[in-house]
């Protein structure tokens, strides 16, 4: 369970900066094993809060959030119950008042007997799949132009699927790299500069647009996107 958990990676990312890492993955795995023995399922939600609670299978809400555990600073996870926290490790007088608090919680809510279990990788908002390819694109924008285009004469044209709640194209971090390098700062449809600089990687921001859309079999491809400003972006779709 706690494998699942590391497989998103934002959760990922945070928990190499952790203090006491296998301490603290040690006590999280015991937890939610804990847990789970109880009843309770896991969930994100704002990522990378993790929950623990009930939720229904297919439901769009949780029916219960028992308590969160989330990066109260780089170098820490915490656990927040309705009005007392614990950093980890716990003591173990701590980790034993948090198991009668799961016990007591057990006995108090009607789980349902239908459930779909743990959900540490099953999100339908897209941040953490963002964030995954904004990083992918970060890396591929350190190549050269002729390496990325190295790359993508040997890469398939066509995206790889992967089906989570519903189906999404896993799109080349490559033709998004070498498509806003060939923009060169200026909208591929307008002509103006892009209107801000990104925070994370000071590159001028521009949205890759795909000209064939990937649903209806467009190619993942040089060929078929523009680099465009957030206006015209959006007056293609909205316009």
């Amino acid at each position: 369970m706690l494998n699942k958990i590391l497989i998103n990676p934002i959760f990922k990312d945070r928990s190499t900066l952790l203090n006491d890492r296998e301490v603290v993955l040690s006590q999280l795995k015991d937890i939610i094993s804990f847990s789970n023995q109880c009843g309770f399922d896991w969930y994100f939600t704002r990522i990378p809060d993790l929950r623990c609670g009930i939720r229904a299978l297919d439901a769009q809400r949780a029916e219960l959030a028992l308590f969160r555990i989330w990066f109260r600073s780089k170098g820490f996870l915490r656990i927040d119950l309705s009005n007392k926290y614990f950093y980890l490790p716990m003591s173990d007088k701590d980790l034993s008042f948090l198991k009668n608090y799961i016990k007591k919680s057990q006995k108090e809510y009607n789980i349902p007997e239908k459930k779909s279990g743990h959900f540490p990788i099953d999100y339908d908002d897209r941040e953490v799949e963002n964030y995954s390819f904004d990083r992918a694109v970060a890396e591929a924008a350190k190549m050269t132009s002729e390496e990325r285009l190295q790359k993508l004469s040997i890469q398939s044209k066509i995206p790889e699927k992967v089906t989570r709640e519903v189906k999404v194209y896993l799109r080349n971090p490559n033709v998004v790299a070498e498509s806003l390098h060939q923009a060169n700062g200026s909208c591929q449809s307008c002509g103006k500069k892009a209107p801000f600089i990104r925070r994370f990687n000071k590159q001028p921001y521009l949205e890759v647009h795909h000209i064939k859309p990937l649903s209806q079999g467009g190619n993942d491809s040089l060929d078929n996107v523009k680099a465009l400003c957030p206006n015209c972006h959006r007056k293609i779709h909205y316009g």
